[in-house]
């Protein structure tokens, strides 16, 4: 995470190297393309370079936007239209329950609180940034970091008993309190293949997946346009 003061640096170097460029080299402003990660701070670039003598209309034939938005016009030129955008936390948790037992948490996966909600969102988003061979590491994670056969046969017994109520986790017994967590972590690595069919069967994407399939179009030879409007 950036300070302040090491944001206003970073943007006051944008700002001199693009005031370079257009006052002194000749640039034309319409072939700069300048990525933010908020609106916030691509509406401050865009007053920091009017303020910086460049005339205002010249700044508006810039494409200054943030990533997600660069990707989604991206998306939408190329014929993606209608995505439901689930970037956020919140959303993304409502998303992830309403398909809960589409990813598979039930049983002795079953998600209990918003706690391991968000456990899920976080793996997910390591799946994405890091390509993870989930097949891959649910073998490892199977081998390494066993269920144990005695807990599985306890959770069923006891959901089948207890109108699907999951046991509250306060038993003392090490193997089974191990496995509670393991039994979790398993699940979500299987489960984010689920994920992403789910994503595109409903027509929603998350930000990892938006920058994904940009990178995607344009390694298949489309380029964007500058600037995007």
């Amino acid at each position: 995470m950036f300070r302040q003061d090491q944001v206003l640096e970073k943007t006051r170097v944008v700002v001199e190297k693009v005031k370079y460029m257009v006052n002194t080299l000749g640039v034309k402003p319409e072939s700069f393309l300048i990525i933010t990660f908020s609106t916030k701070a691509a509406d401050e670039l865009k007053e920091r370079l009017i303020d910086g003598n460049i005339p205002a209309s010249d700044v508006q034939k810039m494409h200054i936007s943030t990533i997600h938005s660069f990707c989604l016009d991206i998306l939408e030129k190329t014929g993606t239209v209608g995505l439901d955008v689930v970037a956020d936390d919140g959303k993304l948790g409502l998303f992830i329950k309403k398909h809960i037992s589409d990813l598979g948490f039930d049983n002795e996966f079953y998600l209990r609180g918003n706690y391991w909600i968000g456990k899920v969102i976080e793996k997910y988003d390591d799946f994405s940034k890091f390509n993870v061979d989930t097949e891959g590491l649910v073998e490892y994670l199977e081998k390494t970091f066993p269920v144990d056969k005695e807990y599985v046969e306890f959770v069923h017994k006891y959901m089948e008993e207890n109108d699907g109520e999951f046991p509250i986790d306060d038993a003392n017994d090490k193997v089974f309190k191990e496995s509670y967590k393991n039994a979790k972590y398993i699940q979500m690595a299987k489960s984010y293949p689920i994920y992403l069919e789910l994503l595109e069967k409903e027509n929603s994407i998350d930000y990892n997946q938006m920058q994904i399939k940009s990178l995607e179009k344009m390694n298949e030879g489309y380029m964007p346009p500058i600037p995007i409007s």
